[in-house]
C-alpha cells in the first residue's frame, strides 16, 4: 500500500507540473550568455513612413521614447494563456505602460531568437517591433514600444529556437498620454516635431537611429542625395519637406581640448604668451563626432576663426577674410585676439549647428542616452523636440535656439524641450575674455523665437542655466517653463528679456540665485517650491507675480505675492514689440487660461506643497514612471 500511495503522490506532481506548463530554467543550460542578433549597434538604419503609415517592411511604426519598472507590469495586465506556448519560458520581469510608450524586460536564454509585437486591445493584428528597439544582454532582454497613443494594448513575446517555440501574450496594458501643457502647444495643432499630438509619428517621417558606433557613418538620403554622419544629416535638413526622428541609443560622445593648467590671464595682459592659445585635442573618448563647429570670435576687429572637428582632431583654422589657414593653433593664429586686453572675444565649441530646418524630434531611447562634450544649436528653426537625453560637459550651450533679431519674435517657434537631464557643462579650456565658460555656457539659450515649452528636465549642479534674451534689444515670448528640478544651480533659472514667462509647479533646491528679471519682463510665478534659495527673485527692471508659491528658508524679495488667481502687477511688458501682455495670464487670448472657472488650463497643475515630491519623481531623462491622473 505504501508504494502504491508513494505512486499515486508521485503522478500528482508530474500532472501538477503539467498544468502550468512549468519548465526548469536549466532545459536550456544555466550559461544564459549574450546573444547579440538583436542587438542595436545602429549601422545605416534609416527608416521611412509610407503612404499607408508603414514602413519599406510593411511594419506600422507607431512609436516613441520608453523604459519601465521592474516590478512584474500593471496589476490588470491579463495573460492569453490559452493559444500560448510554453509561456514560463518567456519570463517577464516587467511590462509596464507609460507616458506614449511600452517597457519591458525578460530574462533571455541563450540561443533564442526574440520577437515583439503590439497592437491596440481590441484590434486584430499585431505591429511587429523593430530589432533596434530590443536589446539582448547577458541573461536580460529589454525592449522599448515607441511613439503609441494613449489606451490600452496587447503584447505578443516569441521566442524561438530550431523547433522550439515560447510565447506570452499580456492584454490591456494601459498606456497614458505626454504632458502637453504650455505656451509649446498653446493654439498649435500640427504637432511639434516629429510626433502628433497624440504621439504617434508624423506621416513620410524618416527615422534613424544614431549610435556611438555609427555615428560617422550612418547615412540619410534628401532629393536624391546621401549625406554621412549625425552632424551632416541634421545640417542638410532643411532641404527636406518631411519630418525627421533621431532615436539616441546610447552614449554619443566627442573630445574636447585637452585640460591645461594655464593661470587665468590678468586684466592687463601681463602674463599673456602663446600658452593660452597653443593647445591639442584629447583622444580619450575615441573618434570625435566629425564637422562639429569650433570657432573663435574678436568682434571689435570683425575677425572669426573657424575649423570644423576630424575624427582625430580638428581641421585647419580659417581667418574670415584673410584666406589664412593653419594647424599649429598657437596665438599666433589668432592675431586679432591674441594679447587683447579688451575682452570682447567669443568661443564657439563643440557644437551641431541646425539652420533654418522644421519638424525635427531628437530623443533617447531608454535609460543611458546622452550627448557628450557637444550641444546642439538651432538656428532660425520651427517645430523642435528634444527629449529624454542627457546633457553632460558640454563646452558651450548644450541646447539654443536663435533667431537674427531682422526676423523679429513671431517667425521661428514652437520648441517642446522635456524630460531631460542637464548636468554641468565643462570648458578644458576657456580662453574667452570673460573667462566664464569653465562649466559651459548655458544649459539652454534663446533669443527672438517664440512659444516654448521646458517641461520635466532635471538640472544638476548648472551654472549658467537658462538665457531668455541674449541682449537688452532681444526679445522672446510666450515661455512656459513646468515641472523641472533646479538642484544646485548658479543662477538664470531664467535670466529674461523682454519677454511673458509662466513659470509653474517647479521645484528649487539649493540654489543661488534663481529668476533674474530684466528690460520689462513679466514672469507669472505660480505654485513653485522654492528650498534654501538665496534670492528666488532678483527683479531689475519688469515685474514678477508670485502666486501660490512656497517659501523655505528663501526670501521673496521684491516680487509681487498676489491674494488672488486674476491679481493685476503693473508692469510694461511687450515681448512683440506692440501688444500688451502686461495682464497676459488672465487673457484666454494670449494664455491657455480658464475664464470660466479662473485657473491655468493645464493637466497637471498641482498645489506647491505637492511639487517637492511630484518634480523629483517625474523630473529628468530615463524616467520610467507614468503620469497618475490628479483628480
Amino acid at each position: 500500500m505504501k508504494k502504491i500511495a508513494f505512486l499515486l503522490v508521485f503522478i500528482l506532481v508530474i500532472m501538477a507540473f503539467a498544468s502550468c506548463e512549468y519548465l526548469p530554467d536549466d532545459l536550456f543550460g544555466n550559461d544564459h550568455g549574450e546573444n547579440d542578433d538583436n542587438n542595436a549597434d545602429g549601422g545605416d538604419d534609416e527608416v521611412t513612413e509610407g503612404e499607408d503609415g508603414k514602413d519599406d517592411s510593411g511594419k506600422e511604426d507607431n512609436t516613441d521614447n520608453g523604459g519601465g519598472n521592474a516590478d512584474g507590469g500593471d496589476s490588470d495586465n491579463k495573460e492569453d494563456l490559452e493559444a500560448d506556448k510554453n509561456p514560463a519560458l518567456v519570463d517577464v520581469v516587467a511590462l509596464d505602460g507609460l507616458n506614449e510608450q511600452i517597457f519591458g524586460e525578460l530574462t533571455a536564454f541563450d540561443g533564442y531568437e526574440y520577437k515583439i509585437f503590439y497592437k491596440r486591445s481590441g484590434e486584430s493584428e499585431y505591429n511587429q517591433l523593430e530589432s533596434e528597439l530590443i536589446f539582448k544582454t547577458l541573461g536580460k532582454l529589454e525592449f522599448y514600444i515607441l511613439g503609441i497613443s494613449a489606451g490600452k494594448y496587447d503584447v505578443k513575446i516569441e521566442a524561438e529556437s530550431g523547433s522550439s517555440l515560447a510565447r506570452r501574450t499580456i492584454k490591456d496594458i494601459e498606456v497614458a498620454a505626454q504632458d502637453r501643457s504650455g505656451y509649446a502647444h498653446f493654439g498649435y495643432t500640427e504637432g511639434i516635431g516629429a510626433y502628433n499630438n497624440d504621439g504617434t509619428v508624423k506621416y513620410g517621417t524618416t527615422i534613424l537611429y544614431v549610435t556611438n558606433e555609427n555615428k560617422n557613418t550612418i547615412t540619410m538620403t534628401i532629393d536624391g542625395t546621401e549625406y554621412v554622419g549625425l552632424v551632416d544629416i541634421l545640417q542638410k535638413q532643411y532641404l527636406s519637406d518631411t519630418p525627421l526622428l533621431v532615436r539616441v541609443i546610447g552614449k554619443i560622445t566627442t573630445n574636447q581640448w585637452n585640460y591645461k593648467n594655464v593661470a587665468p590671464r590678468l586684466t592687463d595682459g601681463s602674463n599673456w604668451d602663446d600658452s593660452f592659445f597653443e593647445n591639442t585635442f584629447s583622444n580619450e573618448y575615441g573618434e570625435n563626432l566629425v564637422g562639429l563647429k569650433v570657432r573663435y570670435t574678436d568682434k571689435c576687429a570683425g575677425k572669426t576663426y573657424t575649423y570644423r572637428t576630424t575624427a582625430d582632431g580638428l581641421g585647419p583654422v580659417r581667418e574670415s577674410g584673410s584666406g589664412r589657414s593653419t594647424t599649429t593653433y598657437k596665438g599666433s593664429d589668432f592675431p586679432t585676439v591674441y594679447g587683447k586686453t579688451v575682452y570682447d572675444d567669443d568661443s564657439f565649441i563643440n557644437v551641431i549647428e541646425v539652420q533654418a530646418a522644421s519638424d525635427i524630434t531628437i530623443e533617447g531611447v531608454g535609460e543611458g542616452a546622452e550627448f557628450f562634450q557637444f550641444g546642439i544649436g538651432f538656428e532660425e528653426c520651427n517645430s523642435i523636440e528634444v527629449k529624454n537625453l542627457t546633457f553632460t560637459d558640454y563646452p558651450e550651450d548644450a541646447l539654443n535656439f536663435m533667431v537674427d533679431s531682422d526676423k523679429g519674435v513671431k517667425a521661428y517657434g514652437n520648441y517642446w524641450i522635456h524630460n531631460n537631464t542637464f548636468n554641468k557643462g565643462y570648458n578644458a579650456w576657456d580662453v574667452t575674455g570673460e573667462r566664464d565658460k569653465y562649466a559651459g555656457d548655458g544649459s539652454i539659450d534663446m533669443a527672438f523665437v517664440h512659444n516654448v515649452t521646458l517641461s520635466y528636465n532635471k538640472f544638476d549642479q548648472c551654472k549658467k542655466t537658462m538665457l531668455v534674451g541674449n541682449a537688452d534689444s532681444s526679445r522672446c515670448m510666450n515661455i512656459t517653463i513646468h515641472h523641472n528640478l533646479f538642484d544646485s544651480v548658479g543662477s538664470r533659472l531664467p535670466l529674461v528679456r523682454n519677454s511673458n514667462v509662466h513659470s509653474y509647479n517647479n521645484y528649487f533646491v539649493n540654489c543661488s540665485s534663481c529668476a533674474s528679471v530684466r528690460v520689462n519682463s513679466y514672469i507669472f510665478s505660480e505654485a513653485n517650491y522654492y528650498l534654501n534659495c538665496n534670492k528666488p527673485f532678483d527683479i531689475q527692471s519688469g515685474a514678477v507675480k508670485s502666486y501660490g508659491d512656497i517659501f523655505v528658508s528663501s526670501i521673496v524679495g521684491s516680487a509681487t505675492v498676489a491674494k488672488s488667481r486674476d491679481q493685476q502687477v503693473s508692469n510694461s511688458c511687450k515681448p512683440d514689440g506692440s501688444t500688451n501682455y502686461s495682464k497676459f495670464d488672465i487673457d484666454p487670448s494670449l494664455f491657455y487660461y480658464d475664464a470660466e472657472q479662473g485657473i491655468t488650463d493645464a493637466d497637471y497643475l498641482i498645489d506647491a506643497e505637492s511639487v517637492k515630491s511630484f518634480v523629483e519623481k517625474y523630473a529628468g531623462a530615463g524616467v520610467q514612471e507614468r503620469l497618475e491622473t490628479i483628480e
